[in-house]
């Protein structure tokens, strides 16, 4: 055998349910539910094809042999000898039904057709499967006298219906202390009328081993799915066509066995409780989950943090994702009015408005899949206002140059009648070439445009040529174009330097000066200097 799903122990339940059938139709039900069992074992590679096939002749020899039995019984003779005179009967009517239909066909074939549905039977039965344990909570492997009870609650009452398995019909348990008995059929219990699932909403079974107490608690058994029949729920058998009752396979999956099935409740709160839910689709299938309320309902999350791409959202929304060519996140208002309150996105503080350090959007880079990153930038509450915050400290504008080069971050940029270009004496400063502005404005994908900062801190390219370069020296124009010196009666200037060029932590070498200007003497004899330094952008 293939695996545990296979048990011998029913076989043999099987077996000698069809060895005790007191009639015919008891008989082949029991034949057909052994055979559906193997089938569906094969089906699910549980059993081998040549196991199947000696399971099922064993089943076949055990149905003769009763049926049989059954036949040479007095009782089934004499039920023959009925079925024959009921026969001769009915072919002596032939006639005169056959003309009567030729007659009033249309009348009677709707009224064949209201009457002909079968008429369920008044006695039900309850399959039950169990685990026997004694008082040390170990499994019971001897067979026992056990004594099955009934009832409309979970405590006290009087039995509705009793039944028992006691002496040589006492349950034996299989591996653990499992075992299986249907009440109503089994060790030679009454049917259960059918009125005890109509008339209760729900049952409660009590066991009681021995002379033992009953065990508590009551076992709950929902009384909807037997007030018609425990083999069939609505006339459909359990897991074998479309539109099936679900079933628990071999993984412990509740299968409904339907194209397009649903779970509704008609009325009140549908409430699906557990430790942890799951909701997931077919892997390779690519089906999506979608939440769908009512006109006028909601989506509601009352707890936790709801994470997107995060298995352990660290705040109230948190989504993660790999996308390096498009965004992971976007939010559209489709509304075409044009309004004050039209908006796409809104952000609430509860601080009080004086306030000036909470936040309303952080910036980070750096992020890892464990950390934000680095702070780089944030908006901000500000007195009454909003401020934005970040590491760059210059306005820019894109410019469009005359000029087909690169061009540098930190080349102060001029305008002659013919355009802006790389800084010359005596012509209108326009700002420096940046990289890191704080705001920018202007933005085009023309690659002949190129970002210019206006105002603020910046780094420039700078030269000694008119002397040593002291924090609060006036910037102004070298004879090296897009450099910067101190002024020296500039008609332009392009701002103050805010550092000296001699401090420890800016390097100035002839060997940082432009290949063609390193011959270039200063105003005190020497070769020129070049380097870099912070200037207020402040063009005059």
């Amino acid at each position: 055998m293939k695996d545990a799903l296979f048990s011998q122990s029913v076989i043999d339940e099987y077996i000698e349910k069809m060895r005790r059938a007191s009639t015919l139709e008891l008989l082949h039900d029991y034949f057909a539910n052994s055979k559906e069992w193997l089938d569906w074992l094969l089906s699910h590679g549980s059993i081998t094809q040549k196991s199947y096939k000696e399971l099922k002749r064993q089943l076949i020899l055990h149905v003769e042999s009763r049926s049989k039995q059954l036949q040479n019984s007095p009782k089934v003779k004499t039920e023959l000898k009925r079925v024959l005179f009921l026969i001769s009967i009915i072919i002596s009517s032939v006639v005169f039904y056959f003309v009567f239909f030729l007659i009033d066909w249309p009348r009677i074939f709707q009224v064949s057709e209201n009457t002909s549905a079968s008429q369920p039977s008044e006695k039900r039965v309850l399959p039950f499967r169990g685990i026997l344990k004694n008082a040390e909570g170990n499994a019971i492997d001897t067979k026992q006298d056990v004594y099955f009870a009934l009832y409309n609650s979970p405590f006290g009452g009087t039995p509705l219906y009793t039944g028992l398995c006691v002496g040589e019909g006492g349950i034996t348990p299989e591996y653990n202390g499992s075992f299986t008995v249907t009440l109503g059929t089994d060790c030679g219990m009454d049917p259960i009328s059918k009125s005890l699932f109509d008339e209760n909403k729900a049952l409660y079974l009590g066991i009681r081993i021995g002379n033992d107490n009953e065990i508590q608690p009551r076992y709950k058994i929902s009384t909807s799915g037997y007030s018609q029949d425990t083999a069939l729920l609505g006339g459909l058998p359990a897991g074998k066509m479309n539109s099936s009752i679900p079933y628990i396979d071999e993984t412990g999956a509740i299968v409904i066995e339907s194209e397009s099935p649903s779970i509704q409740s008609t009325d009140g709160i549908f409430k699906i409780e557990g430790k942890s839910l799951s909701l997931q689709t077919i892997e390779d299938e690519g089906g999506n989950i979608m939440l769908q309320p009512g006109i006028g309902g909601n989506s509601i999350v009352t707890s936790g943090n709801f994470g997107i791409g995060d298995l352990i959202p660290p705040t109230r929304l948190s989504v993660v994702g790999l996308e390096p060519y498009s965004a992971i996140a976007t939010f559209k208002n489709m509304a075409l009015i044009d309004e004050s309150q039209t908006s796409v996105l809104d952000l609430a503080l509860a601080t009080d408005v004086k306030g000036s350090n909470a936040t309303y959007v952080n910036f980070y880079a750096n992020a890892t899949k464990d950390t934000s990153g680095e702070l780089v930038g944030s908006i901000r509450l500000n007195k009454d206002h909003v401020v934005y915050e970040t590491a760059g400290a210059d306005i820019a504008e894109y410019f469009l140059v005359i000029e087909d080069r690169s061009f540098e971050p930190g080349l102060i940029m001029t305008l002659s009648p013919k355009g802006i270009h790389v800084g010359l004496r005596n012509e209108p400063v326009i700002g420096v070439v940046t990289d890191s502005a704080g705001y920018i404005g202007n933005v085009s994908d023309d690659t002949n445009n190129v970002l210019i900062g206006l105002i603020g801190q910046i780094e420039v390219f700078a030269s000694d040529i008119h002397g040593v370069i002291q924090a609060g020296d006036r910037v102004g124009l070298s004879t090296i174009p897009g450099y910067g010196a101190k002024a020296v009666s500039d008609p332009e200037t392009v701002g103050y330097f805010l550092e000296d060029m001699n401090s420890d932590s800016n390097i100035f070498s002839n060997n940082r000066c432009p290949v063609g200007y390193k011959n270039t003497v200063t105003i005190s004899g020497s070769l020129v200097r070049c380097g870099r330094l912070l200037i207020l952008l402040r063009p005059k």
